[in-house]
């Protein structure tokens, strides 16, 4: 079903949003949820001691390769495939500075251990 309505929406001017660039949509979500968290998707299973955990997952440390309670299913493949496709192209960008560049190796890295994982799954 989703598929189909994102199909949809791509392909009919008059329902597809429009945005100036990617500096106007990051502002304009930092207005409007600031507390909005973009990542790559997982499940938290936030299984830990009551007194250890607070009332939310700690964003920061909500991915698998940092936290226990992080879950990657297969249906998340897809997703975590398309972030190791951003970042490797991210990676290349001429203008990068090189800070920038080392975080997104960084994450890359993270991000391999996970699809790396997946694929041998799926042989398995």
């Amino acid at each position: 079903m989703l598929p189909l309505v994102i199909d949809t929406i791509n392909n009919n001017p008059q329902l597809r949003a429009q945005i100036a660039d990617e500096r106007d949509e990051e502002a304009l979500l930092a207005d409007e949820f600031p507390n909005l968290h973009l990542g790559t998707i997982n499940h938290c299973m936030f299984d830990a001691p009551v007194a250890q955990r607070g009332l939310a997952p700690l964003l920061g440390a909500c991915q698998p390769a940092k936290c226990r309670n992080s879950t990657i299913t297969r249906a998340h493949a897809p997703y975590w495939v398309a972030e190791e496709d951003d970042l490797t192209a991210r990676s290349k960008e001429p203008g990068l500075s090189p800070p920038r560049r080392e975080a997104v190796f960084t994450r890359l890295t993270d991000v391999q251990r996970i699809t790396r994982a997946l694929e041998e799954e799926g042989r398995a």
